[in-house]
């Protein structure tokens, strides 16, 4: 999932630091894509409506090797 999505699925920086019980600020710093642990409590919460991207960790980690 990107950042977008998860803030368009709960309505907003707001919504979607109180969901996960954080601040709104953290979102912020998150860039295109939450964190990846951000990213499975997502897809928990939201009850699998938003979905994990590993392609994107997967991209981070061959460019890091």
């Amino acid at each position: 999932m990107t950042t977008k999505e998860a803030l368009d699925y709960y309505g907003g920086h707001k919504y979607l630091a109180a969901a996960l019980d954080i601040y709104p600020q953290s979102i912020y710093a998150w860039g295109d894509h939450p964190p990846k642990a951000k990213q499975f409590e997502l897809y928990v919460i939201s009850d699998r409506a938003l979905k994990i991207d590993e392609s994107y960790y997967q991209e981070k980690m061959d460019v890091q090797e």
